[in-house]
C-alpha cells in the first residue's frame, strides 16, 4: 500500500489485519499472498462479475488516492460540502447501475 501511495501508516496494519481475518490473504514466510477467495472477489469486482462495470472505479487504487486527497483538502480547511456532493453523486451512479438498479416495471 505504501509503495502504491494509498492508505496511511496508521491504517496499514488495520487493513492487512482485516484482509487476513476475512480470508482474502494469508501470511507465509513474512509475506502476504492472496487466497483463492481473495483472487475471486478481486476478479468479480474488477473483471467479470455483475458488479465489475459499476464497481471497477470504486475499488481502484486511483479512486482511493482521490478520496485520500479529498480528505487532506478538508483537513487543511477546504469546505467538505462540494467534495461530499461529488462523492454522493458517484455513489448514486453506482447504485443506479446494474445489478443494483431496479428492473424497469414496463419492461
Amino acid at each position: 500500500m505504501k509503495r502504491k501511495g494509498i492508505g496511511r501508516p496508521s491504517t496499514y496494519a488495520l487493513v492487512v489485519a482485516r484482509l487476513l481475518e476475512r480470508g482474502y490473504l494469508v501470511r507465509r514466510c513474512g509475506r502476504l499472498f492472496p487466497t483463492r477467495l481473495g483472487r475471486e472477489v478481486h476478479r468479480l469486482l474488477t473483471e467479470e462479475g455483475p458488479l465489475a462495470g459499476a464497481a471497477r472505479r470504486y475499488v481502484s487504487e486511483g479512486f482511493t488516492r482521490e478520496i485520500e486527497a479529498w480528505m487532506d483538502r478538508v483537513e487543511n480547511g477546504e469546505d467538505p460540502g462540494p467534495l461530499l456532493q461529488r462523492l454522493y453523486a458517484a455513489s448514486l451512479g453506482l447504485l443506479n447501475s446494474p445489478p443494483f438498479s431496479p428492473p424497469d416495471p414496463l419492461g
